[in-house]
């Protein structure tokens, strides 16, 4: 039987690497107490150490610190220009939808107050043609059934 967890299917198992145990998830409390799963993070981070890294350039002297920094500020400016970019688009689709939704909104209450109308004036005729009927009722009751008496 092999090191991995043992909710992991014989097949994989099977055609696991061998040379190395894998790195179990590591579980641990946040400040909260709900348990933390760490198996994403080792994921990535066995990603990254996977990947070489860019060799470095060969022409010209080595960079000093203040390029570097230049270079590093620089795309951290790029990030966060990407990420407002990002965050403005998102803006903009959940204003073009809570427009629509508006616009429902308003449809829906126009209705409403459509359907409350006719139900007031159906209200209306029913008492109207209720007080007709009674007023007929007694017109019979007078005129045909007590002269017949």
């Amino acid at each position: 039987m092999s090191p991995l967890a043992p909710d992991v299917p014989e097949q994989v198992r099977q055609y696991a690497p061998k040379g190395k145990p894998p790195l179990a998830p590591k579980e641990g409390k946040r400040s909260d107490g709900d348990p933390v799963d760490q198996s994403g993070l080792v994921a990535l981070l066995q990603q990254a150490a996977a990947k070489k890294p860019p060799p470095a350039p060969k022409e010209g002297p080595p960079r000093s610190d203040g390029e570097l920094l230049d270079q590093a500020g620089q795309a951290i400016v790029v990030l966060v220009q990407q990420a407002s970019n990002l965050s403005n688009e998102t803006c903009d689709r959940a204003n073009e939808l809570a427009g629509k939704l508006s616009l429902q909104l308003h449809v829906a209450e126009e209705r409403i107050n459509q359907l409350q109308a006719a139900i007031e004036q159906a209200q209306d005729r029913a008492a109207r043609a209720e007080k007709w009927l009674t007023r007929i009722c007694h017109e019979i009751e007078e005129k045909l059934i007590r002269s017949r008496q």
